[in-house]
């Protein structure tokens, strides 16, 4: 696959970089990951889970404000790793983002980076 890429608008929305590391994708977000991006990240998150052979990381390093529905698809991302059997972990996570998601979530994978 080389490296993939989906992006949206800048218009407060993420853009969305995905690139293949041996067995991992790797999902870049940048940007606000809000109710209007959400539809595009769980496309993009979906179709990474479905064509990775072992886990998907996603690097929110660059990731600049979360709404509740992006913590929502944040969340649903795991739901859907799960069912795949696949590992999703989440890297670079900002502690206000992070807090949230483990609140809500205490079996989500947040790691302070990506490891091989």
């Amino acid at each position: 696959m080389g490296n993939a890429s989906r992006a949206s608008s800048s218009s407060g929305t993420a853009e969305l970089a995905v690139e293949r590391r041996g067995t991992t994708l790797e999902v870049v977000v940048r940007g606000d990951l809000r109710s209007q991006s959400v539809a595009d990240f769980e496309h993009t998150v979906a179709w990474a889970l479905d064509d990775c052979d072992e886990r998907v990381v996603l690097d929110l390093h660059d990731l600049a404000f979360v709404d509740a529905a992006g913590i929502r698809a944040l969340l649903d991302a795991r739901s859907h790793a799960s069912a795949r059997r696949r590992d999703l972990v989440l890297v670079d996570v900002k502690d206000e983002v992070r807090d949230a998601l483990t609140d809500a979530d205490s079996r989500l994978v947040v790691a302070s980076e990506i490891s091989p």
